[in-house]
Formats: structure tokens, sequence, C-alpha cells
């Protein structure tokens, strides 16, 4: 792990990573894109919800409530296609010399962009006053909902800008995959309610009067609930600084969602950067932008947590741009993922996961540019018992 240690000491801008937002012609079919995967990580090692066991899991986590954690993970996963890029796009990431995603298409409506993200908010409406539910359908029928849900999801910026982008996106929710579509459903149009540019996180907000849909909803958002609220007391004595299972949920290239699974430590606490910052090397590719997070022990209440992008080490010349192996047969160390976690008090408070002034209203501390990129790390290596790790970021 020393090359890349050494790499993110003498250039904070790897810090950053790549997005793993799918870029692709508006007729573009996901599937085909999937079987096509340079890296070979979308069948080798990303699972199918409806495949994936407890033999998927880590021995060591074989247990039946982490299972039952994933497939409501899985639930609450959602595919983004996002059909326009906003001019609002910076040139940079802030503070950085990074290119920001998707800037040089800003403007551009003559491709789709796609993601993943998360359900974490479902509340009913009741028309009051004359409202009725302003959802696609019933703008244009003559006897719109008097009841309705507003679903809200958070993911990164790097998929949903703002709101231009937001208007012309539409959400997939229970996209299994072959027989287990049966509540799959589509909804256009969203609206951008909360964003942190720095933080790569955003808060879409989507209205629906489907009921069963919203119904669904809601009640898995109580189940994954009750399973990561036991889950953190079970972990609770587990030390920061201590290596954990991570699960990620998303839509590789815009096809049906998979789960991944692997190891991951937080390489922010361990480095005294100030902030939370993990490293794993659970699988990911293009389209899982946006997807969320778990990483195991985490408080969901104060924590949100969207994977960002993925990089190779730079100064390793055996590490191509497009990854060719799946993370089983990368075990060399030098190989290493970097995940940011975007944390605050609430969904409208988030801790910035760059080097620049945080956004917790809380916290009074500002995150300096480089200052905070130590000159020297420490040994990490003895925090990590398991291998793999390939640069990913949230």
């Amino acid at each position: 792990m020393g090359t890349v240690l050494a790499s993110l000491t003498a250039n904070k801008d790897l810090f950053y990573g790549t997005h793993e937002v799918q870029v692709a012609e508006a007729n573009t079919n996901p599937e085909e894109s999937s079987k096509r995967c340079a890296r070979g990580c979308c069948s080798d090692d990303m699972v199918d919800v409806d495949k994936f066991t407890l033999e998927h899991l880590p021995i060591e986590y074989r247990q039946d409530d982490i299972f039952n954690l994933a497939q409501a993970i899985a639930s609450l996963t959602v595919k983004l296609k996002v059909t326009f890029v906003s001019d609002s796009r910076p040139q940079f990431i802030p503070k950085t010399d990074s290119p920001y995603p998707l800037y040089d298409k800003r403007g551009s409506g003559d491709f789709i962009s796609m993601g993943s993200g998360r359900v974490c908010d479902v509340v009913q409406q009741k028309g009051r006053g004359g409202d009725t539910c302003k959802c696609s359908g019933c703008k244009i029928s003559p006897n719109p909902s008097k009841n309705w849900w507003t679903i809200k999801i958070f993911t990164a910026t790097a998929v949903v800008y703002d709101s231009k982008e937001a208007n012309q996106t539409s959400c997939t929710f229970f996209d299994h995959g072959g027989e287990n579509d049966h509540n799959k459903f589509k909804i256009s149009g969203c609206r951008c309610v909360w964003l942190d540019v720095e933080g790569d996180l955003c808060l879409l907000e989507i209205i629906s009067c489907n009921k069963k849909l919203c119904e669904l909803l809601f009640s898995t958002i109580k189940t994954f609930n009750v399973i990561w609220q036991s889950l953190n007391q079970t972990f609770k004595n587990l030390k920061a600084t201590e290596e954990r299972l991570i699960i990620i949920v998303s839509h590789p290239h815009g096809d049906h969602k998979r789960i991944s699974v692997g190891h991951g430590v937080d390489i922010g606490t361990i480095c005294n950067l100030g902030f939370s910052k993990y490293i794993y090397n659970a699988p990911t590719c293009l389209g899982s932008s946006g997807g969320p997070v778990y990483a195991l022990g985490n408080n969901w209440f104060k924590t949100e947590y969207v994977h960002s992008g993925y990089r190779h080490d730079v100064d390793s010349p055996k590490h191509s741009p497009v990854y060719s192996k799946s993370h089983s047969e990368v075990l060399d160390p030098s190989n290493l993922s970097i995940s940011f976690i975007n944390a605050g008090k609430d969904s409208s408070q988030t801790e910035s996961i760059f080097f620049t002034n945080t956004s917790c209203a809380d916290k009074t501390e500002t995150l300096a540019g480089a200052e905070y990129i130590p000159q020297t790390f420490p040994d990490i290596e003895k925090y990590v018992k398991y291998k793999g790790y390939s640069t990913r970021w949230y």
C-alpha cells in the first residue's frame, strides 16, 4: 500500500477519484453494456439480487440479519437515468484540479447518463384546500388524486447535479431483473431539494400517487431501520479503525441491480484527516455512482453513504485505466481503494468529504485544502487483513 499512500501525499487530487456514472447514447441497451463490461466484475463479482445468498457474505459475517439487511438495501436502491447535463456543472471538483464529471457535456441532451440512488424516506401527503397530486399522470388527468406520497432519494451530485438535471431524470424502482420485476415501476421527473457539491451528495424528491409502490417502500424502510439499528448495537464496540464489512448495491451500466460485498477501513480516522474516508474492495462499475454503501456498524440516522467513484494507483504501470480483473484476483497490496463518507446530523447536513469547508452546521473547524493531507501516513497495513483494495471512493 505504500506506493499509493505516497501518491496521495504528493498529489491530493488522487483523493477524489473518477466518477462511475454510465454515459451512453440514448438508444444503448443496458443489458448489452453489462455483457461487454471491460472490467468483468459485472458478471463475476456483482451478484444479482435473486442469486445473492449467505455464502456470498464473508464467512465471519454469515448471519441472517446481515443477509436480510443486504436484501432491504437492495429493495431501496433505485436506477436513475438522466437525459440532460446542467450548464451549472463546474469545470473542476471544488478546490482541486480534478475535472468535474460531465463538465464537457454541459447543456447537452443527446445522450443519457445513468447512476444509482437509495430511497431514504416516504411521506404521505393529503390534499388540503384543493391540493392534488402533481405526478406526471395526475397533471393531465381530469381527476387528479387527492392523496399522494413524496419519495426522497439520496444519490451523488455527479449523477444528478441540480434541479435542471433532476427535472430530466427518471427513477426506476425494484428493477431486480428477470422474473423478479413484478414490482418494477418507473417515475419521470424529480426535484433536487438539497445538495452538497463538495460532499458529492444530493437529495431528490419524487411525487407519486401509486399506493402499492409507496406503501411497499415505506414498509421496507421500517424493516431496514430495525435491522441496521440492531446491528449497530451488536457491533457498537467495533473500533473506528477496524476493518469491517462493506455492502454496496447499484445498477451497473443502467442494468438491473446487483449486490457487491467486500471489506473496508476508515483511512480518514486512521490518518487523522479530520473526517471519515473509507477504502474498500467491494467491486463497483460504471453506473454504481450514487448507490448506497453500508459499512458495518453505520448509524444511518447520522450518516449517509453513497458510492462516488473509482480510480487506479496512477503511479503503478501495471494498472491500466480500465479495471480488467475481478477484485478477488487483484491481491497486490499496492492497489488501494479510496472512499469518502458523507456525514451529518440529519438529511439536511453533511460533512464535506473534500478538503474544503464543511457544511455541517455544528462543526466550526475549517478543513482547508492540502493542509489536511499529512506529510507522512501511518502504517495502515496493520489495520488491513484483507487485500484487493482498488481505489474506490464515495
